[in-house]
């Protein structure tokens, strides 16, 4: 008899199961919130608090089960032998809060069987544990409560949180194990207990909002967690008037428009605005987080306002959504045209003339219309560098020049045989030419993006313009002295045959920098071409047989003997008509390709 006792047992072992409780669910009748360790209920005032409080509510896992007696179920010390929780309300109410703590059994477990498995229950509230109720899971009875969701959830516990009552807290721990009597033998199915899973979740109801620990400090979150436009999410910027920009093609008229809060419990306002400083009643709105935005070529204006879902916070967000337009088109629409005609006598700082002016004085008569003076919104940030925008050409190309020197030594001569004062026989080693071609095509002509942006432009080394009557004479270019020179847009092949070049990149001409301020000997530090630097050179001849050419000194000024000394270029480009750019040309937010 003994001996088949022995056999018994070792049957057992090898059929035993697995009891899980796994995660933690709390719900607010027809609310769950799953898998969480730390969950609250908030009804107005009051915060009704669940929480495992034992490893970290790992909750009971009892792998290789084997049976054993109430006696032993009770006792067990062990880590994950038990599952601790507590209830908590801290806010006195004038009416009692009912609820009810309940197990629910995954639909996961594979053990059938609910009768074999035992449920114990106490209150451990003062750290001595009271038997509240031990019993099959079989025999717990079904809640009552409607949670709106498929499986059947059983009643453990239901209690109050007293009225008036500030410190309210109850402390459960909870057991399984399987009935020492548990049939493990095969049926006459097939079917056997042995080799089982067995899984509950443990939730309490009340009557109030349930969320969890996280979910309660989410109430006063006002942050976004994503914004899409056209279903593709945008990150933030920094060092802007607003938070986020997204750069979309020329002609976008309507972009889909999808915020996310971090708590999806927060109210969102969604408001198209005409400006930054607008302070007005909305015009879009939708409590969805999505709209279609309808756009404008520039900037279009988003204002996200986030309420937390406690409504104690608010928080506000820009959009900058930027439909890319023709920069042509932005010179015109952000610059009036100045009617007055422009002094070109004296520097623009001394007049005090800024702006768009225009002009017909051009080979062709088409108009160019160029800067002027102090302006700063002709800034523009291309191929890594700075530049300022100096005309739109007669042909609608724009011509720009840096902002800066360009990093290269240019020699100490304009042209280093010293014997010629054309740009076109300078291409030779450190010669201006030579210089300005390899920065072109380091920086640009070798990136085949930038180098389309590009036009085969129109320059001119025309010898227009000398210092003094001498050279305009002994030059045999027919040179004026610039004392009675009228400054204009014209380019024509001179006596000795130099004129129009028809090139990628060169340099500003004299009559483009008397166009925009400047004048010989005259400081100028306001106008939109210093920079506080000495620079070579201008593409136009000042003085024949010397080999000088105009330039602009450290002043601001324009000066003929610029031949000699140790200075940098400022390269010149055309954009092609047709680039489009989003920005406002400031220094800040230059248009940008």
């Amino acid at each position: 008899m003994e001996h088949k006792k022995k056999i018994i047992l070792s049957i057992i072992a090898l059929t035993s199961i697995v009891l899980i409780t796994v995660g933690v669910s709390v719900a607010f009748f027809n609310y769950a919130k799953e898998g969480t360790t730390e969950n609250s209920i908030t009804t107005d005032s009051i915060t009704f608090l669940y929480t495992e409080n034992s490893k970290g509510g790992k909750g009971i896992k009892l792998e290789d089960s084997f049976p054993m007696s109430d006696e032993l179920g009770k006792k067990q010390q062990e880590e994950g032998s038990y599952f601790d929780f507590k209830i908590t309300s801290k806010t006195a109410m004038n009416n009692a809060i009912p609820y009810e703590v309940t197990v629910r059994k995954s639909s996961e477990s594979t053990l059938k069987d609910d009768s074999i498995v035992k449920i114990y229950l106490t209150d451990n509230t003062n750290g001595k544990e009271e038997e509240i109720f031990l019993k099959k899971f079989s025999e717990l009875e079904q809640t009552k409560l409607s949670n709106g969701k498929d499986h059947t959830e059983k009643t453990i516990y239901t209690g109050k949180v007293p009225s008036n009552s500030s410190n309210y807290e109850k402390s459960f721990r909870l057991r399984m194990w399987i009935d020492e009597n548990a049939d493990f033998s095969e049926k006459e199915d097939g079917t056997s207990n042995s080799g089982k899973t067995f899984q509950i979740t443990v939730n309490v109801y009340a009557n109030g909002k349930v969320v969890d620990e996280e979910e309660k400090e989410l109430e006063s979150n006002t942050e976004l967690k994503d914004i899409k436009i056209n279903a593709t999410s945008i990150s933030k910027v920094s060092g802007k008037e607003w938070d986020y920009e997204e750069i979309l093609e020329e002609g976008t008229s309507i972009a889909n428009l999808e915020i996310e809060p971090t708590n999806l419990n927060a109210s969102v306002k969604i408001e198209k605005i005409s400006t930054l400083a607008y302070n007005g009643s909305s015009n879009i709105q939708n409590m969805n987080y999505s709209n279609q935005i309808e756009l404008n070529a520039g900037d279009n204006y988003i204002k996200i306002t986030v309420v937390s879902e406690n409504k104690k916070n608010s928080k506000k967000y820009t959009i900058n959504l930027r439909v890319a337009e023709k920069l042509v088109d932005r010179i015109k629409e952000d610059n009036p045209i100045v009617e007055t005609p422009p002094t070109l006598t004296t520097t623009s700082e001394e007049t005090g003339e800024k702006g768009l002016y225009v002009s017909t004085d051009t080979n062709d008569e088409q108009p160019t219309y160029y800067f002027r003076g102090a302006v700063e919104n002709n800034y523009v940030d291309f191929a890594g560098f700075i530049w300022r925008i100096i005309r739109i050409n007669e042909d609608g190309t724009i011509r720009l020049i840096s902002q800066n020197l360009i990093d290269s030594d240019a020699g100490s001569r304009f042209n280093p045989n010293g014997k010629s004062i054309y740009y076109s026989d300078s291409n030779i080693e450190n010669g201006m030419q030579y210089i300005i071609n390899n920065w072109y095509q380091t920086y640009i002509g070798n990136n085949t993006t930038y180098d389309n942006k590009v036009a085969l432009g129109e320059y001119c080394e025309q010898a227009k313009v000398a210092y003094n009557i001498d050279n305009a004479e002994s030059s045999g270019a027919d040179m004026q002295i610039y004392t009675e020179y009228y400054p204009n847009f014209k380019c024509q092949k001179d006596n000795n045959g130099k004129g129009p070049l028809s090139l990628k990149v060169g340099m500003i001409t004299y009559d483009e920098l008397i166009f925009a301020g400047g004048y010989n000997k005259l400081s100028n530090s306001s106008y939109y071409l210093f920079n506080n630097y000495y620079y070579s050179w201008t593409m136009s001849p000042s003085n024949y047989s010397t080999s000088y050419d105009w330039c602009i000194g450290g002043g601001g000024w324009v000066e003929y003997d610029c031949t000699n000394g140790d200075r940098r270029p400022r390269p010149v480009i055309n954009l092609k008509p047709q680039v489009t750019v989003t920005g406002h040309g400031t220094a800040t937010d230059p248009f940008a390709l």
